[in-house]
């Protein structure tokens, strides 16, 4: 994952907004799968496991910008409380991580926003999800800045 610049974060295919939208699209289509083929979950459970200590060491106890922390509290909490994945002691890493780098505004406000991503349909869904996102992180950014230098 690369460090954005604030420029950076609309960019559709390589900026904050394409790698939120991949997060919240995986969820989407990994629920799909997990809904069709009952022996997928044990499978993702698996790759999970092993790609996540991986993924935990760039955003926990680093120098991980605010975009990598965000991007991967999005990915853990989509798995964690939407797909019932048991990822709770990670999740909760990263969210002491997220509440060093955002203020609890921007928390509450992801909450809310990815709670109706639970129940996206499509890819468009998806997209708008990450726009959203986008948007609040802009709002909040004008009232109590945290996008520095990220």
């Amino acid at each position: 994952m690369t460090h954005y610049q604030l420029r950076d974060i609309r960019d559709t295919e390589n900026g904050l907004y394409a790698d939120l939208a991949n997060a919240i699209e995986d969820y989407r289509v990994e629920s799909i799968m997990m809904l069709r083929y009952r022996e997928f979950k044990k499978t993702i459970n698996a790759n999970m496991a092993c790609i996540k200590s991986e993924n935990l060491k760039t955003v926990i106890g680093s120098n991980a910008s605010s975009t990598e922390v965000l991007v991967m509290y999005t990915r853990l909490w989509m798995r964690t409380f939407g797909m019932k994945q048991p990822f709770q002691a990670e999740f909760l890493q990263v969210e002491t991580e997220f509440n060093k780098h955002f203020p609890v505004s921007v928390r509450k406000k992801m909450e809310l926003t990815l709670f109706k991503a639970l129940d996206s349909i499509s890819i468009e869904c998806s997209f708008n999800t990450a726009k959203d996102i986008i948007s609040m992180l802009e709002e909040e950014d004008k009232k109590t800045p945290f996008f520095t230098q990220i």
